[in-house]
């Protein structure tokens, strides 16, 4: 379990063994009654795909995280007076189910809007498009979410991840990088192709790329030509963070570690070398932060979240707790109506333009139908085992 203290987190992890253990706390859990709901008009159905199993990561955490939103939400009253009603659907790592999930939601539980944490959303974002059902947030890195349409995402997108490993290292002071991608992600090598030109455009230097597999039994060949390179830091792009800090600290090279990834393993916060020198670009709002603007997300998560415990407060809960935000906004927009359906949810969401949300979101514009682009993001950083965050809420936007 991570503690967070104010403004700094110090790291305290409690390695929970897999199995009948934790089975066992998370079924505790669930037992316990949640938030009643106060609401009492016409309910909002809500679909939510997300991939909840045949995964090695699985959003069981965002998904927990959203529902504990809407019970602390409904027994505020509701969004107008109307309840949130959530269905899941798990697809299961495939796309052909993604689809099959999207489609029985629409069909069969006549939801007014979905919710993605699927990892395959651009199997079913067509049919979304031409059955005009809006999707919002949850899971916005996929480039599929950008294409606007009927996709609305809450969190950072693509356009603006790519700058913000280069921007949070620029903004400490680094200008030589270098980038660690694995091989056998083609997202992956192509983010590296591109890494050059961003660096050079946001004013640092590009000294060393390597292609790394997973695989391989030591990383020392690529360590010592990065540090004679002089990289000052080094992106971690979909490789073994761990490994790798461990294999270069033997080598004497000891950079900045950017690390790109959603949420932090145990491995990460427990890993003595990344948590002295590590840069963490965020999608969404610094989840340890105790300050008047995420009150409310810690109050909701601490009494009606029913996930797993050690990913209670993480970006995955933060970013079900913007998503709700933005859901918030749209039925405000929509006016007041007996009834909600996806034309109301739609109009409402289509009126949402810089909504920052007291800085929990990341300037959310939907106006138009162009391309959807949230381009600013959350600047993290470590030392010394400590997660801060520097700027606060205020956040960092690429060109």
């Amino acid at each position: 379990m991570v503690g967070f203290i104010k403004t700094r987190a110090r790291v305290a992890l409690v390695l929970v063994t897999v199995g009948a253990l934790f089975s066992a706390v998370t079924a505790c859990a669930a037992d316990k009654p949640v938030t009643e709901s106060t609401a009492t008009g016409t309910p909002i159905k809500v679909g939510v795909v997300a991939t909840l199993s045949n995964h090695d990561d699985p959003y069981e955490d965002a998904v927990e995280g959203f529902k504990a939103w809407a019970a602390t939400t409904n027994g505020k009253g509701g969004l107008g007076g109307h309840p949130v009603e959530i269905v899941v659907e798990d697809d299961g790592s495939d796309p052909a189910k993604a689809l099959t999930a999207a489609k029985r939601l629409v069909e069969q539980e006549r939801v007014a809007l979905l919710i993605s944490w699927s990892s395959f959303v651009a199997a079913w974002a067509d049919y979304a498009n031409q059955k005009e059902i809006p999707v919002l947030g949850g899971q916005s890195s996929d480039p599929a979410v950008e294409k606007g349409g009927m996709l609305f995402p809450v969190a950072t997108t693509i356009s603006g991840l790519l700058y913000s490993q280069s921007l949070v290292a620029k903004n400490a002071g680094v200008k030589r990088m270098a980038t660690f991608y694995t091989s056998k992600v083609p997202a992956a090598v192509e983010g590296a192709r591109v890494k050059e030109k961003i660096n050079a455009g946001v004013g640092l230097e590009t000294v060393y790329d390597a292609a790394i597999d997973p695989g391989q039994p030591d990383f020392t060949a690529a360590c010592l030509a990065a540090k004679n390179a002089g990289a000052e830091a080094v992106v971690l792009a979909g490789v073994p963070a761990e490994r790798i800090a461990t294999g270069c600290d033997q080598q004497g090279f000891d950079p900045r570690w950017v690390y790109t990834n959603e949420s932090f393993p145990e491995g990460v916060l427990n890993h003595k070398v990344l948590m002295s020198h590590l840069l963490a670009p965020s999608a969404s709002f610094p989840f340890f932060l105790e300050i008047p603007e995420t009150e409310n997300y810690r109050a909701s998560m601490d009494t009606d979240y029913r996930g797993p415990d050690d990913a209670k407060f993480g970006p995955r809960t933060s970013v079900a707790w913007m998503t709700g935000l933005v859901l918030e906004e749209a039925v405000k927009n929509a006016g007041a109506k007996d009834i909600l359906g996806p034309a109301d949810i739609l109009a409402g969401l289509k009126k949402i333009d810089n909504f920052t949300a007291n800085g929990l979101l990341p300037n959310v514009s939907y106006v138009g139908d162009g391309p959807r682009l949230n381009k600013c993001f959350w600047e993290l950083r470590a030392e010394d085992g400590e997660l801060t965050a520097p700027n606060g809420l205020k956040t960092t936007c690429a060109p």
